[in-house]
């Protein structure tokens, strides 16, 4: 048991370490571009996804509904902020991938696919057709794939400067 929790503790701190690398150096990327337009048919559902995962959070009984209303404006302005900086590297991330020929393979994908269903207790392919039928395949690719493009960008990065 101590053998497992040692192993498992070191594992999350690799994690942790591996992501602040990759935020870093992300960030950094993401100065370096500077500011470019965004589409705005792009931006404006980006928005309204954001807003979404905002209320989601926010509201979680019935009273909390009110207070998020009182806050709408706030919480929109939150989640524009958001869709920006998401869409912004997402664009960029995109743009690395397609010059470096990084994609995600239909195995590694499925894989993925199997992975989550088993993390979560659910049958693969029911997991798949929640996945379809809320439009989020498409997201959970193109997260695989900004993840990988990602994890070049740290193990290519030059860290002399």
């Amino acid at each position: 048991l101590r053998t497992r929790l040692k192993t498992s503790l070191e594992f999350q701190e690799k994690q942790k370490a591996d992501g602040e690398n990759r935020k870093l150096a992300l960030d950094k990327i993401i100065a370096e571009v500077g500011d470019f337009a965004l589409p705005p048919a792009v931006l404006a559902e980006a928005e309204q996804k954001e807003f979404r995962m905002i209320a989601t959070r926010e509201v979680k009984k019935e009273s909390d509904v009110e207070k998020f209303k009182t806050d709408k404006e706030k919480f929109l302005a939150e989640a524009k902020k958001s869709a920006v900086e998401r869409m912004r590297r997402y664009f960029i991330l995109r743009k690395i991938a397609q010059a470096e020929n990084i994609t995600v393979e239909k195995d590694e994908f499925d894989s993925h696919i199997h992975g989550i269903s088993s993390y979560y207790g659910v049958k693969e392919k029911d997991f798949r057709s929640q996945i379809e039928s809320s439009g989020g395949m498409e997201d959970l690719h193109m997260d695989m794939l900004m993840g990988k493009v990602a994890e070049f960008i740290v193990k290519n990065a030059d860290t002399s400067k």
